[in-house]
């Protein structure tokens, strides 16, 4: 590919203002790296896949919801060798989930999806999941006490011990 001609047709600028319409990190990144197609094929595979979309937007309105999502993927990465999540992780990928139900939601009620409806279909959202990490996650530095039933036992040990402490402690006042 003569990579010059990219400078010439400020390839760079179209791409820069092309992400500028998406809220996703991810997603930005991604249009930045863009190169076009060497094959004809997968072009003209791309402006169907486009126009499907276009034409959807046209008929159904923009999908409903915003895409705010973070880039999740070395956190799931580092779940699957048996590490954690922090809490801001989860509700990233809590978020995900949401993106993902909401998503295939929107596509299932549109009709005459050809190209689209593979992606429909490669979205696996999972209701449960996303409601379990939204009760025992309360925000991006806060677990929910009854999170876990281990979490639950040790916080009401150290409630109990942070009364014995303050009622000793004014014990020790009382008596001077």
């Amino acid at each position: 590919m003569d990579y010059s001609v990219f400078k010439i047709l400020e390839f760079d600028k179209i791409l820069e203002k092309m992400a500028g319409f998406t809220a996703s990190e991810t997603v930005k990144e991604r249009i930045l790296t863009l190169l076009p197609f060497s094959d004809i094929e997968d072009a003209k595979f791309a402006q169907k896949e486009t126009t499907e979309a276009q034409t959807i937007c046209q008929r159904t309105g923009n999908p409903p919801v915003d895409l705010g999502v973070r880039n999740v993927t070395s956190a799931i990465k580092r779940s699957s060798m048996g590490g954690q999540m922090s809490p801001s992780e989860l509700l990233g990928v809590s978020r995900l989930l949401y993106v993902a139900r909401r998503t295939k939601s929107y596509l299932a009620s549109c009709e005459n999806l050809e190209i689209l409806e593979g992606i429909a279909n490669g979205l696996m959202p999972d209701k449960a999941l996303e409601d379990m990490i939204n009760l025992a996650i309360l925000s991006e530095t806060e677990i929910a006490d009854d999170a876990s039933r281990e979490l639950s036992d040790i916080r009401r040990k150290i409630k109990s011990l942070n009364v014995k402490i303050k009622d000793s402690l004014n014990m020790m006042i009382r008596s001077e």
